[in-house]
C-alpha cells in the first residue's frame, strides 16, 4: 500500500467499523470534537495559518456569480460564520441541474470532477478569495456534494423530508473550513430551507463542545434573533463554516443543493460517507 495513502485508508476503515457501534462511534466523535474545539483551537488554526503550506489553488479566469463585497463576506464569516449574497446565473444551474439529473442519483459525491460547471464554481475567483480571507491561508477543496432531498410519509402520513432529522446541530469537517451552499432548485418556506443561528461557532468548554443537537425550543430561547432561515429561487448561494448551529427545516417539497468543503488543514481522502447529507 503506498504509504501516501495508508492513513486516510486506515481512517475510513476504522470509520467503517464504528458506523457498526453507534455507541462507540459517539464517543469517538466526542473526543475528536474537543481535540479540535477546546481552547487551544485559536493555536492550532494559527499553526496551520502560517506551517502549513498548503500548495496554491487553481483559480478560473471568469467569475460564475453576481459581484460580491469579499471583505464584506469575510468579516460577516469572522462574526456570524455565516455570509449570504450568491447569485449564480440560470444557464450554470441548468448545466447542473441537466448533469444531476442524467446520473439518477439521490445523492453525488465531487461532482465537479465530472459537471464542467461544478467545476467552475468550485474555482471560482470571487468564492476562493472568500476561502482564502476567511481561512488565512490557500485552501483545500475537501469534497463537493450534490443532493436531492425527497420529503417521505411519516406514520401519521404527513409529508415531511429534513437532513438530520430537522434538527439543529453543528459539524466539524477540520480545525477551521468553509462550505458554500447553492440552492438548484427554487426554495421556500415548504421546501426544507437551510435554517442557520448566526455566530454559535466558537466552542470551549466541553459543555459547549458535546452539545452538538438543539431542539427547536432550546434554539429560541437563546439565540432567537440570531435564527435565520435562508429562503431564494434556484442559484441561490451562501457561505457558512458548518461548526455553526444549522439545520434544514421540515419541508414537502423536493430540494436539490450543491455544496462545497473547503478544509484548512484536512485533505481529500479515500472515498467516505459525506458531510453532505448531514450539513441541511
Amino acid at each position: 500500500m503506498n504509504v501516501a495513502t495508508l492513513y486516510p485508508t486506515l481512517r475510513s476503515r476504522v470509520r467503517d467499523a464504528l458506523d457498526h457501534d453507534r455507541g462507540l462511534l459517539n464517543s469517538v466523535r466526542k473526543l475528536r470534537y474537543l481535540l479540535v474545539q477546546g481552547p487551544w483551537q485559536p493555536l492550532v488554526v494559527r499553526y496551520y495559518q502560517k506551517f502549513g503550506h498548503n500548495p496554491p489553488y487553481p483559480v478560473a479566469q471568469i467569475t460564475q456569480i453576481a459581484p460580491l463585497d469579499v471583505d464584506g463576506a469575510v468579516r460577516r464569516l469572522d462574526r456570524d460564520a455565516f455570509s449570504p449574497g450568491i447569485h449564480v446565473g440560470e444557464e450554470t444551474v441548468d448545466e447542473i441541474v441537466g448533469y444531476v439529473k442524467a446520473r439518477g442519483s439521490r445523492w453525488i459525491e465531487n461532482p465537479h470532477k465530472a459537471c464542467a460547471a461544478v467545476d467552475r464554481i468550485a474555482h471560482d475567483p470571487v468564492i476562493v478569495d472568500v476561502a482564502r480571507g476567511y481561512l488565512r491561508a490557500e485552501p483545500i477543496l475537501l469534497e463537493t456534494r450534490a443532493y436531492w432531498t425527497i420529503p417521505t410519509p411519516d406514520e401519521q402520513g404527513r409529508v415531511f423530508g429534513a437532513a438530520d432529522g430537522g434538527q439543529f446541530h453543528y459539524d466539524v469537517a477540520d480545525v477551521k473550513s468553509l462550505s458554500v451552499f447553492l440552492y438548484l432548485t427554487d426554495v421556500d418556506d415548504e421546501s426544507g430551507p437551510h435554517v442557520v443561528i448566526r455566530g454559535t461557532q466558537a466552542r470551549r468548554t466541553p459543555q459547549q463542545i458535546f452539545t452538538r443537537m438543539l431542539d427547536d425550543a432550546t434554539a429560541e430561547r437563546r439565540f432567537g434573533d440570531r435564527i435565520q432561515v435562508i429562503r431564494g429561487p434556484r442559484g441561490t448561494g451562501w457561505f457558512e463554516d458548518i461548526a455553526t448551529y444549522h439545520k434544514q427545516a421540515h419541508g414537502t417539497k423536493v430540494r436539490l443543493l450543491l455544496s462545497l468543503l473547503y478544509s484548512l488543514h484536512r485533505r481529500p481522502g479515500v472515498p467516505r460517507r459525506s458531510l453532505a447529507n448531514r450539513q441541511g
